[in-house]
């Protein structure tokens, strides 16, 4: 994940230049709820691409504390009330109500761009033509994704077609790991809770990719 180590102030991390130029903010709209609530924003890229600069944001983080970037992440990978509870557990507050600029108990500041809190208002391919919808759609082939549990910060490793859906990504999960009473598990990829109907190729998924896994027993 890279090297997030060091204990001087933290300076403003600047964003990465490759979305720079494709970042638009929208005035007056806003997404997310809560603390990861942020002004709404469209871009120029695609949802692989996103999916790849954010893994490019929490690898390069280098000034402040490499635990807290690890609870601010693991945070923006929950929904915003259990994000909330991490960062008061973490003892980490945020500034002007977002976790867009957020300060840990030894006064280190650290900040996160919108890019990395929320998906854009709209994809790069939400503008494609349709014949180049449907060819990417076919894009069908086996994967290997990690699942990482929010609790245990454990990985485990499944190999399905990226054409399954979520559930099925479950049962997999279920199959391979023979713990019925773990059946009541939430996915979330990119800081988004994923939706049973949906497929693995319809967020990007590539292989060695996380899912970040939020574990419930059953009863």
């Amino acid at each position: 994940m890279g090297n997030m180590c060091g204990k001087s102030a933290a300076q403003p991390e600047p964003l990465p230049l490759s979305i720079g130029k494709n970042y638009k903010e929208l005035t007056h709209l806003f997404s997310g709820e809560g603390i990861k609530r942020t002004p709404s924003w469209e871009a120029e890229i695609t949802r692989q691409e996103l999916a790849v600069e954010r893994e490019r944001f929490w690898g390069t983080r280098s000034s402040g504390n490499r635990r807290i970037w690890l609870q601010l992440k693991q945070a923006i990978e929950a929904d915003h009330l259990s994000a909330a509870m991490l960062l008061q557990m973490g003892s980490i507050a945020v500034q002007n109500g977002s976790m867009t600029a957020c300060v840990d108990a030894d006064g280190n500041r650290y900040e996160i761009p919108v890019y990395v809190l929320n998906d854009p208002m709209r994809f790069a391919e939400d503008q494609v033509a349709p014949q180049r919808k449907a060819q990417k759609s076919m894009e069908v082939k086996e994967i290997e994704v990690k699942l990482r549990s929010m609790t245990t910060q454990r990985d485990c490793t499944v190999t399905l077609s990226n054409s399954s859906t979520i559930s099925e990504l479950r049962t997999c999960l279920l199959q391979q790991r023979q713990e019925q009473d773990f059946a009541l598990c939430r996915f979330f990829f990119s800081g988004k809770e994923m939706k049973e109907e949906e497929t693995l190729l319809s967020y990007g998924l590539r292989q060695g990719m996380v899912i970040q896994m939020l574990e419930a027993k059953k009863g």
